[in-house]
């Protein structure tokens, strides 16, 4: 009995020091996001980013899209680079907001115009395909992977790849097809894409002659990324 008396005094404290641990974290998520708002309607672009991110996740405030898309696109009009990708997304997908593809192109151009790798392969997939008002164009498509790609991209490099394979807006060129199909394989983690690009890079070099692909080879070695994001207000 009196084993039992102390076990379940020590449980109590312990479950009142539980509760007592969570109602803080709960009053400090609470008031972090206080904070946040206050920030937000004040002006801050990297707090109106970081609400837009709360009310796009449902983390510490309540799901809601639309609420979202309106503050992503407050800070996406000061400049902030996340805020605008995310608000292209946004766009594209029709989340708490109409779709709309010109507008999700727009906002994709401006992040790309600060160099966000994101936006420049997200614009490329809109060339590459066409969707909605945006008809396919090939040669658009390789110039914005080629982007995203020359920052590191993997799948930017994947399609950067498959677009020298099949020579679309531009020559057939199975070296370059290798290249970037090496690089890729490399910017993936171990898995399933990984090894899907390695074997477009074996297909690559099944028809390339002993020097080809030695040049390959070369180009592979002295590739390096170019300097990614431009640092304005995004700091996301």
């Amino acid at each position: 009995m009196v084993f039992q008396h102390h076990f379940l005094r020590g449980l109590i404290a312990f479950l009142a020091v539980v509760a007592v641990v969570f109602g803080f974290l709960i009053w400090r998520g609470f008031n972090g996001i206080e904070r946040t708002k206050e920030k937000a309607v004040a002006g801050d672009a990297e707090a109106q980013y970081t609400l837009a991110v709360a009310y796009d996740n449902g983390k510490g405030v309540e799901q809601d899209l639309a609420k979202a898309v309106s503050w992503y696109r407050r800070a996406a009009t000061q400049g902030h680079l996340r805020a605008q990708h995310n608000l292209g997304i946004s766009y594209e997908n029709g989340d708490g907001v109409e779709k709309d593809i010109l507008e999700a192109l727009k906002w994709y151009q401006q992040a790309a115009a600060q160099g966000d790798a994101s936006s420049q392969y997200n614009i490329g997939l809109l060339y590459s395909f066409g969707q909605g008002p945006i008809r396919r164009n090939d040669v658009e498509a390789l110039q914005w992977f080629r982007l995203a790609a020359e920052q590191g991209h993997a799948k930017a490099q994947s399609n950067l790849g498959a677009i020298y394979a099949l020579g679309l807006g531009t020559d057939k060129d199975l070296i370059q097809a290798y290249k970037w199909f090496t690089l890729s394989a490399a910017a993936f983690p171990p898995g399933e894409d990984r090894e899907q690009e390695l074997g477009n890079r074996d297909k690559a070099a099944a028809s390339l002659a002993p020097a080809q692909l030695e040049l390959a080879k070369k180009l592979i070695e002295e590739w390096a990324p170019t300097p990614g994001e431009k640092k304005t207000q995004d700091g996301g």
